[in-house]
């Protein structure tokens, strides 16, 4: 019985990742959203400075923002409208001041900064990679998308 519920566990979180991955890709600038391109940037809005401002997120607040921000990513792209973007930036804003838990390895950083880049690029703003510690210092491998995804399967499970 526990190895059925640890196996739904698994795929529930490894769904919730592809979801979130590829409304990325969808809401992106150049994706396949319908809805044309998002709002202009509001330069007092965008994203600047060295992300987080306090102490390490832990591993739990980390996922409850991540999932927030999932959540309203969601929203956004059934509703994309000026309410539902600023949710979404709110969420995302949230994740960027928390910054990544110490649990979170560099190549994982890199995919962080890979799926808020792409929602800061949804709402037509630019997230410097300075916004995620880490991500600009370690080296931009291949996999830093499979290794964020992996981090959120082993810690945020569904």
């Amino acid at each position: 019985m526990s190895d059925r519920r640890d196996l739904w566990s698994r795929v529930g979180a490894g769904l919730l990742i592809l979801v979130v991955l590829a409304l990325v890709l969808l809401v992106r600038p150049g994706g396949t959203d319908d809805a044309g391109p998002g709002p202009e940037a509001d330069p007092s809005t965008s994203p600047s400075g060295p992300g987080p401002t306090g102490p390490p997120a832990t591993d739990g607040e980390f996922c409850r923002a991540f999932r927030a921000l999932a959540a309203a990513q969601s929203v956004y792209v059934a509703t994309p409208d000026a309410r539902g973007a600023e949710l979404l930036r709110e969420a995302a804003a949230a994740v960027v001041a928390m910054g990544p838990p110490e649990s979170m390895p560099i190549e994982a950083r890199g995919g962080l900064f890979t799926a808020l880049s792409g929602i800061y690029g949804s709402l037509g703003e630019t997230l410097p990679p300075s916004a995620v510690p880490g991500a600009a210092d370690g080296p931009q491998v291949a996999g830093s998308d499979q290794a964020f995804s992996g981090w959120l399967n082993e810690y945020c499970p569904a």
